[in-house]
């Protein structure tokens, strides 16, 4: 889905229409549908004539745009965007293949640097899917996130009453695995992959949040600011370092760093996680979201909004800058590789 902000279509060359974000504001931006995609298609040509992209690159940006301005009719009907993530709206969306894209923009000069920026990172996110395969299928990472999970029931059972502790296995990622109680869920965690695993630890660390107190955290260090770098869940600032330099290195990205990546981690941290454990971590929430995760619910972020999380963490820099990045990963599974018996 595609928003534009009102009064855009008016000065499509205008880089700085607005510095409106869409929280609270929902109401001067209008979803793109029926004729009003012939006339953002005519405006997206003018700017990307204006900004001298090369015409060989035009086809396959146009497909972007395309894909980007698809909707279903529930999410035509709603005002908010909160209102369109509902699983409801999922729903609707896989019934009529569409992703959620969730896309704002206050200008066209972004709207056309944002889809660049997306057709020139293509085959990096062929190699950064390749590599959240391996990820998936490492039983190096998989014994790291069984020993991980333990602290982390451990950390649990210290901090949640025992008739509270079902309640854990209760949160926005319950749809994407088995129903279990606490006592089946500690008897049998230690037996799962590291993607069955994942959907279970993200609905334990964001019922565990409350135990811990946000204003220790890293991000709130000023080093990760959500609301400068990214305009929603599915938008980032095309004006902000953090895109420009994924931009410069051709990564795919979506939205800024990652705040559920940080709120897991900082669990994990306070569980007692060593280095290696909140890496994994970290390479499995994202390899989780970019093979598993259903693309019609919300936008993921890909590895460099993790991995700019991550860092904040104690884990090798060289794992969140984007020229060392992939290697890192690579190196890290390398590291952990289980020798064939």
């Amino acid at each position: 889905m595609l928003f534009m902000h009102k009064g855009s279509e008016l000065r499509i060359f205008d880089g700085v229409y607005s510095e409106d974000t869409p929280k609270g504001n929902d109401d001067k931006y209008y979803l793109i549908k029926d004729r009003e995609c012939l006339a953002v298609v005519s405006r997206f040509m003018q700017v990307c004539n204006a900004l001298s992209i090369d015409k060989k690159d035009i086809p396959s940006m146009f497909r972007i745009l395309t894909n980007w301005m698809r909707y279903s009719d529930y999410d035509s009907d709603k005002k908010t965007m909160y209102a369109m993530m509902s699983s409801d709206g999922m729903a609707a969306r896989k019934r009529e293949g569409v992703v959620a894209q969730f896309r704002y923009y206050n200008n066209y000069v972004d709207l056309a640097l944002a889809i660049y920026g997306e057709y020139t990172s293509t085959p990096t996110l062929i190699t950064e899917t390749a590599l959240a395969g391996d990820i998936l299928r490492s039983k190096g990472i998989e014994k790291i996130m069984v020993t991980l999970s333990k602290k982390i029931n451990t950390y649990a059972e210290n901090n949640i009453i025992e008739v509270e502790r079902d309640k854990l296995l209760k949160e926005k990622y319950s749809t994407l695995h088995a129903p279990l109680d606490w006592k089946a869920w500690t008897d049998c965690y230690w037996t799962l992959d590291s993607a069955t695993l994942l959907p279970y630890l993200y609905d334990i660390t964001h019922n565990l949040a409350g135990t811990i107190k946000w204003t220790e955290t890293p991000m709130d260090n000023g080093r990760i600011t959500k609301e400068t770098m990214r305009v929603n869940v599915g938008t980032p600032r095309e004006d902000h370092n953090w895109t420009a330099r994924a931009r410069r290195s051709n990564l795919p990205i979506w939205a800024g760093p990652s705040y559920t990546t940080h709120l897991m981690l900082s669990v994990a941290l306070k569980a007692g996680a060593r280095e290696e454990e909140i890496q994994a971590f970290a390479y499995v929430i994202f390899a989780y979201w970019n093979q598993i995760y259903p693309d019609t619910a919300t936008p993921v972020h890909r590895m460099f909004g993790v991995m700019t999380a991550a860092v904040e963490f104690g884990v090798n820099p060289l794992a969140s800058l984007p020229e060392s990045m992939y290697n890192q990963a690579l190196y890290f599974l390398a590291r952990f590789r289980v020798a064939s018996l």
